[in-house]
C-alpha cells in the first residue's frame, strides 16, 4: 500500500499534486493557443481563397480588355485602309478632272 511505501511521503504527494496542477494549467494554455492558431490558419485560408478569386476575376477582366483592344485595333486598321483607299480614289478623280478640263 501507499502508506507502506517509504519513497512517497505526504510532502512529496503534495508536491506531485502541485506539479500536476501546474502542468494542467500549462496544458490548458497550450491547447488554447493551439486553438487560436487553428482559427487564425482558417481565417488566413479563407482570405487566401478570397484573394485567389479576386485575382482570377481580374485576370478574366484583363483577358476581356485585351480582346476588346485587339478588336478596336483591327477596326482602326480597317478604317485607315478604307480612308487610304478613298484618298487614293479622290486623288485619281481630281487628276482625271484636271486632265479632262473639269468637264466630262
Amino acid at each position: 500500500t501507499e502508506s507502506n511505501n517509504p519513497i512517497v511521503s505526504p510532502i512529496s504527494r503534495k508536491e506531485l499534486v502541485n506539479q500536476e496542477s501546474r502542468y494542467s494549467v500549462k496544458l490548458e494554455d497550450a491547447e488554447k493557443r493551439a486553438s487560436e492558431a487553428q482559427t487564425k490558419v482558417y481565417e488566413l485560408k479563407q482570405r487566401l481563397d478570397e484573394v485567389e478569386r479576386e485575382v482570377s476575376l481580374k485576370e478574366c477582366n484583363v483577358d476581356r480588355l485585351k480582346a476588346e483592344l485587339d478588336a478596336a485595333c483591327k477596326e482602326c486598321e480597317t478604317i485607315r485602309a478604307r480612308m487610304h483607299s478613298q484618298s487614293s480614289e479622290t486623288g485619281r478623280t481630281k487628276t482625271e478632272i484636271l486632265r479632262t478640263g473639269g468637264m466630262s
